[in-house]
């Protein structure tokens, strides 16, 4: 995690490394771009074995290819939707794409686009009578994106999602809804989620909705990100963020320790853990190994969890955490 960290080398002190499982940590985490991006230009890279620099070019180069063309197939896909009357909200990879904290869009890897809209199923017809087929199995209302869709031509995948990822409910929804800045490209208008959004589905996206926060993993490509955050924006929306996930404290402490510890870098704003937070979050860390468990307990367990999501989305914060309004922070001010 060291070796790609955003900015300098972070006082990596290196005598051997096994390249082999190096390369293959960074192909299974998608984190390779970071990695030739962070060694290109390094002593180190005089190291590395002649043909994992060959491959690790190529995956770049690769890498910026793709981007470059997703950028251009989710513009065509925006402006397909403003002749309905529709305005697309860009999630995770697809908002990187035209505001990359790193100001170089090939650092994210990405196979797919999200976006989220006010009238999400009018976003899906509209695409469908576009010629994009679908590849999933029709959705419930209760899931937050509707079944995948493919472009016949090009293969490309877009999810169309109700609300920003799995467990966001009506008032995160809204949220990202009314935070969203408006963005003009090539005759498309779209609209760019705030920063402060930004880093609250980074966290909860890769934790809650991903792995669920009790468990000590993640993903490094997400962390990745939410450290390139940490460098490039500022405090005003950093405490934005950490308002808006006061009910995921845990997940938000996990992600902060990880940064620290793992890459050396720390986010602008700090605020204290609760002590009932920081309790569950050292058992989390002194597992070192994460056992599947399964048997009629876990599954009635594992059920119970869905009912309780389902109790807290559609009746309120009884059933755990619920995201808090601007207005009840009385948070207030101009927002990137």
């Amino acid at each position: 995690m060291r070796l790609i960290a955003p900015g300098s080398s972070h006082g990596v002190l290196v005598t051997e490394i096994d390249w082999e499982e190096i390369d293959h940590l960074a192909r299974h985490s998608h984190v390779t771009v970071a990695l030739w991006m962070r060694l290109r230009n390094d002593p180190l890279l005089e190291k590395m074995p002649d043909n994992m620099v060959i491959d690790l070019r190529r995956t770049f180069h690769e890498s910026v290819r793709r981007n470059w063309l997703l950028k251009s197939q989710f513009t065509n896909i925006t402006m397909c939707l403003n002749r309905s009357g529709l305005t697309p909200v860009m999630l995770k990879g697809a908002a990187y794409l035209f505001d990359a904290p790193t100001a170089n869009i090939a650092s994210r890897y990405m196979h797919d686009l999200d976006f989220m809209a006010a009238d999400a199923e009018a976003c899906h017809s509209c695409l469908v009578n576009a010629g994009f087929e679908q590849f999933e199995k029709a959705t419930s209302s209760s899931h937050h994106h509707l079944a995948g869709l493919k472009d016949k031509i090009s293969g490309l995948e877009v999810e169309v999602h109700r609300r920003p990822f799995k467990t966001a409910d009506a008032a995160m929804r809204e949220l990202f809804l009314t935070e969203a800045v408006h963005l003009e490209t090539k005759n498309a208008s779209m609209m760019l989620p705030s920063r402060a959004c930004r880093i609250v589905s980074n966290v909860i996206h890769a934790q809650l909705s991903d792995n669920s926060f009790a468990k000590g993993l993640f993903n490094p490509r997400y962390l990745l990100e939410f450290a390139e955050y940490a460098q490039a924006w500022p405090k005003a929306d950093w405490e934005l963020a950490e308002a808006a996930m006061r009910g995921n404290n845990l997940a938000y402490g996990n992600f902060r320790y990880l940064v620290r510890e793992l890459m050396g870098i720390q986010p602008p704003v700090y605020r204290k853990m609760r002590r009932v937070d920081s309790v569950q979050m050292s058992r989390a860390r002194r597992r070192e190994r994460v056992t599947p468990r399964t048997g009629i307990w876990y599954q009635a367990l594992g059920r119970l969890f869905v009912l309780k999501d389902f109790a807290r989305r559609h009746v309120g914060r009884w059933f755990g955490w619920q995201s808090i309004s601007r207005a009840r922070l009385k948070l207030t001010g101009d927002r990137p």
